[in-house]
């Protein structure tokens, strides 16, 4: 119900997908969600974007990166965030990975995507 709410309220969805294989089934019923919502309640729902995260390093990631690739096309971020132990260890000091390793990869990849997002804002 809060995610119906949510979306029945928003102008769009900044879609996160996980560099895992499951993830895949969980943005396929996410996006039915959105479609129902902007059939139903709020038809100038757009997507904003899709941002893979928790990238690894493994073949699979690369696979599923590819098939986001394939299926969002335009839609995806260019920035891609990498799994980083620094970005798990920053909550736990009570910081974003921008106040915990300001010049870290991990840190530099949230200001890129940032800068996406923004961009794509002004555009809407």
């Amino acid at each position: 119900l809060l995610t119906i709410n949510a979306l029945a309220a928003a102008d769009a969805v900044l879609v996160p997908v996980q560099g895992q294989y499951y993830a895949l089934y969980g943005v396929t019923q996410l996006m039915r969600t959105v479609h129902l919502v902007r059939e139903e309640l709020n038809e100038e729902l757009g997507l904003l974007g899709v941002v893979v995260s928790l990238l690894g390093r493994t073949k699979l990631a690369r696979e599923v990166l590819a098939e986001v690739e394939r299926f969002f096309d335009r839609k995806l971020f260019a920035t891609v965030l990498h799994q980083s132990v620094k970005v798990a260890e920053a909550p736990t000091r009570g910081q974003s990975i921008l106040a915990y390793e300001p010049h870290g990869r991990s840190a530099a990849e949230y200001r890129q995507l940032a800068e996406e997002v923004l961009a794509r804002c002004r555009v809407r």
